[in-house]
């Protein structure tokens, strides 16, 4: 969540940012003319300060973790296709979850072979799987793809 305060005079407004991630804020140092310029700013501190925890711990980056449905998303809408549609359902307990997500974009679904404790775990893996296999697809089709 961001808190965004104008400091300053009116004119020009000079935007401040903190964005909250896991009980930890993240404050910009500098002060900025456009809100969303703040905010990116905040949220580029987190993204880095989580980096080099998951680093710490020898996982892989946030990006390599956490980005898959985002580029999913893009590579739709820059191709003009309809935007990825997600199912995912817990084949498991309520205390001890199994989500398995299927998701649907350009007239394709694809369900994750595997199954998850967390429900984005799962959306992550099989959009990693349907960007495997789409990119060639849209090519092949002659949508027109800007670079991945």
């Amino acid at each position: 969540m961001y808190q965004t305060i104008k400091e300053g005079d009116q004119h020009p407004p000079m935007f401040r940012s903190t964005v909250l991630v896991d009980g930890v804020s993240y404050t910009t140092q500098v002060t900025f003319l456009q809100r969303k310029a703040a905010e990116q700013e905040a949220a580029r501190l987190a993204l880095e300060n989580l980096s080099g925890k998951i680093g710490e711990r020898g996982g892989s980056s946030v990006c390599e973790v956490y980005c898959d449905k985002n580029r999913l998303q893009e590579l739709a809408q820059k191709s003009s296709i309809a935007l990825p549609l997600y199912q995912t359902i817990n084949e498991g307990d309520q205390h001890a979850p199994k989500y398995r997500s299927t998701v649907f974009v350009d007239g394709v679904s694809y369900t994750s072979q595997l199954t998850f404790p967390q429900r984005k775990a799962a959306e992550q893996e099989v959009a990693r799987l349907a960007l495997e296999s789409l990119p060639k697809k849209i090519r092949d089709e002659g949508h027109s793809l800007v670079s991945e």
